[in-house]
């Protein structure tokens, strides 16, 4: 597997569940994409989770906006924060940032597409444990994971 990217960040989030999930996400696409700012991709788990990740990213903050959309299969311009429920390997697209809330490894040969991944975390046992696998996978391969709380 071609290792393109250059910086792996795990971010975790102390509690469980959809809702500090999503809250923990909205805090690490502002904080990774603002910096930037280029094209990101951020995957949830399905299209619920889609919908109120998008939701949220509307009222997260009082003082500045993220501009995002879901992807419909064509990115749109105006959105360079694109959320999506497919697997990366099923886009057509390489933002330099993909930002994964899923359990989910995505295919080796999709990794490559990124410059800079992060996998967010909550503290659900599943999740921690494919998070933990990834890392250690990751590792393996050479790269250099770091993890971070996800401030509050």
């Amino acid at each position: 597997m071609s290792t393109r990217a250059e910086q792996v960040e795990f971010f975790v989030e102390e509690q469980a569940g959809l809702p500090a999930l999503l809250r923990a996400t909205c805090r690490v696409i502002d904080a990774l994409w603002r910096p930037l700012p280029a094209r990101a991709l951020v995957r949830v788990i399905d299209e619920t989770a889609l919908s109120r990740l998008d939701d949220e990213l509307w009222t997260f903050r009082d003082d500045a906006f993220i501009p995002h959309s879901p992807y419909a299969g064509e990115p749109n311009p105006a959105s360079p924060v694109l959320l999506t429920a497919r697997a990366p390997q099923d886009i057509d697209l390489t933002p330099d940032l993909f930002i994964d809330t899923t359990a989910q490894t995505p295919a080796a040969d999709c990794f490559a597409r990124f410059s800079r991944v992060a996998v967010v975390l909550d503290a659900d046992g599943s999740r921690r444990e494919a998070g933990r696998d990834r890392f250690r996978e990751w590792r393996s391969l050479g790269l250099t994971p770091q993890t971070h709380p996800v401030g509050r």
